[in-house]
């Protein structure tokens, strides 16, 4: 999944060039804000306990992620779900998912504002980016297209020069 941020600001951090030479290699530096997204994410498995955490890269105005569901439980999820949805548990939808991770997030950053640590801004921008990965080679690909998305920002779509 992809999430991106409201008018794809860059809220959660900034790529730095770290090590030799005159380009060094870019890594993704967290700010407050990408630090509680951070923490976020790994607390999914902590309240979806048929939800496991993957690989996962936060960018300076965008997330992504892998959520696998339970393999003992993929044939149960399936019966009498419509073709199309992406089915989790406890009659969960991805989107339900997605929705209360960006909530979760959303109430924390204001928890901040509130305590004048941070800014009031929208977090999130409405709706998300999602793909079901269908085989083994195409789970090793995005996990390696996650991975390298730093190393990419200077080609990566949601790098505003690149708009």
């Amino acid at each position: 999944m992809t999430v991106c941020t409201h008018r794809r600001q860059f809220t959660l951090g900034q790529i730095v060039n770290v090590g030799a030479g005159p380009r060094g290699c870019p890594q993704m530096i967290l700010n407050n804000i990408g630090q509680m997204v951070d923490k976020t994410w790994n607390e999914i498995p902590n309240y979806y306990h048929d939800i496991n955490i993957d690989v996962f890269q936060i960018m300076p105005n965008h997330i992504h992620g892998i959520l696998i569901i339970d393999k003992l439980n993929v044939q149960t999820l399936f019966n009498g779900q419509p073709r199309g949805v992406a089915p989790t548990t406890r009659n969960l939808s991805l989107s339900d998912i997605v929705h209360r991770f960006k909530s979760k997030t959303t109430n924390d950053y204001f928890k901040q504002t509130k305590q004048n640590i941070l800014l009031p801004i929208k977090l999130w921008q409405r709706n998300y980016y999602e793909h079901i990965i269908r085989s083994e080679k195409e789970l090793q690909e995005t996990r390696k297209y996650i991975a390298d998305n730093p190393i990419n920002w200077n080609m990566d779509r949601n790098n505003p020069k690149n708009m």
